[in-house]
């Protein structure tokens, strides 16, 4: 299992405290949470300036950037890659600014001769945030963790991994036209110990750790692809139960992997 290679003055002094008590394993729950406050587009946008042609109201034929939207000008645009991986087109983790939506096509509007800039600033969540998303720190996962490992968590600084992410204007599930991808990269997360003992067996142990990454920008595009920004904030949470078993009892629990051959048949269960 991996080890923190940063563990902080309270971790360090529960261990020396503890270190006469017997050990203790712990099962942790993971569960991900992610949040955007400042978002943009920076360039004339013309995804979503309807079909080329409709049969009572229903599109044909894809206009300008194979939009097959019903209708054109206001949008919504949804995270569907890397943080999130979601089919929800009224997602608020890119919500605008024009009563929750883009204007996808302000290539055609006088309104933005001017400057193309739109801006939304607001703190929404981003649904469907994807659990398997590679760029979460390996120090906070879903699994079995020793003590001395819930205990280093306490105060420590983990990094989120070439965190990135990618939009695209949602006309179905199916059709989609995507964006380029922003890069958040790899950015600080503090953790710190919620509730709970590490070393006592009879504690329940809720881990809780969140950072935020800077406001970054896709890179420059066209009126199909135009260049978006946006910041991204993470939360993690990790809830931890202590992990016992009785040889016999049919459930091969963590601490008889190895001892108990009727519960486990010398079969590592995870």
């Amino acid at each position: 299992m991996p080890y923190l290679r940063t563990i902080s003055a309270a971790a360090v002094t529960l261990a020396v405290g503890a270190s006469a008590a017997g050990a203790v394993d712990w099962r942790c729950h993971r569960s991900v949470a992610a949040v955007t406050e400042r978002r943009a587009f920076t360039q004339l946008t013309g995804f979503e300036c309807g079909a080329s042609a409709y049969a009572f109201g229903i599109p044909l034929y894809p206009g300008h950037c194979g939009d097959m939207s019903h209708t054109p000008g206001a949008t919504w645009v949804d995270w569907v890659a890397g943080v999130s991986e979601s089919c929800d087109d009224h997602d608020e983790g890119f919500m605008g600014p024009y009563e929750r939506e883009w204007h996808g096509c302000s290539i055609d509007s006088p309104f933005f001769r001017s400057s193309p800039l739109q801006r939304s600033e607001s703190l929404r969540w981003v649904g469907g945030v994807n659990p398997n998303w590679s760029a979460w720190p390996w120090e906070l996962y879903d699994g079995y963790y020793s003590d001395s490992q819930l205990a280093a968590l306490n105060g420590a600084t983990v990094y989120m991994r070439n965190a990135s992410g990618q939009l695209a204007d949602l006309d179905t599930c199916r059709h989609t036209q995507r964006f380029n991808w922003v890069e958040w990269g790899s950015f600080p997360v503090g953790v710190f110990i919620a509730s709970g003992d590490p070393y006592d067996p009879h504690s329940r142990v809720d881990v809780r750790a969140g950072g935020r990454a800077d406001y970054r920008c896709s890179p420059e595009g066209d009126m199909c692809r135009p260049q978006y920004c946006s910041d991204l904030i993470v939360n993690i949470f990790l809830s931890c139960e202590p992990v016992g078993g009785t040889c016999g009892d049919g459930v091969c629990d963590y601490d008889e992997a190895y001892s108990c051959s009727a519960d486990c048949g010398w079969q590592v269960p995870w």
